[in-house]
């Protein structure tokens, strides 16, 4: 049985930005999506975290953001990437199986980096899990989520915060 590794610790909100990488595995739903993302991406802001979207976050290739190496190695650069502290999945999608022979395990063991999503990315943050004992967050996603026009209670914002922080209040 592998070891499990905790990844790093984020703190959102305490005026030391943090950068956050939005990957999504499957086309956004058009303009909804992209008013869902601006507002994702504000209340990422109000909390003191820098956001880069991935290169293929609008992408469009018919029901997936692009071919699913080109999508995996834009999650591979998030992990790469030393400026890039935590990754958040920008929503669901139908193809993250069709990503697993691309990631770059070795890349993502190391850098031992927090990645959220829920929905289609679990299959990624089982296979993380698995293949390099670093714990994945199944969690609240950039459009679905923090996006949402109401955004997310108080209950599930301090969860989110202790989640990313490694468990500290």
């Amino acid at each position: 049985m592998r070891k499990i590794r905790w990844p790093k610790s984020v703190v959102l909100g305490n005026k030391n930005p943090t950068v956050a990488t939005a990957v999504i595995m499957s086309a956004p739903d058009g303009d909804m999506n992209r008013v869902a993302t601006r507002r994702g991406l504000k209340w990422l802001n109000d909390r003191d975290c820098t956001c880069r979207l991935s290169s293929l976050y609008y992408g469009n290739a018919g029901f997936l953001a692009g071919e699913p190496g080109k999508v995996a190695e834009d999650l591979n650069e998030a992990f790469r990437n030393p400026e890039v502290d935590w990754i958040i999945s920008g929503g669901g999608g139908y193809n993250s199986n069709a990503l697993l022979p691309y990631l770059d395990y070795k890349a993502i063991a190391k850098a031992k980096k927090p990645i959220v999503g829920l929905s289609n990315p679990s299959v990624l943050l089982n296979a993380i899990t698995v293949k390099t004992g670093v714990v994945t967050y199944h969690g609240p996603v950039l459009t679905h989520n923090l996006g949402d026009k109401n955004g997310i209670d108080e209950f599930t914002e301090g969860h989110f915060r202790e989640m990313l922080a490694g468990g500290k209040k």
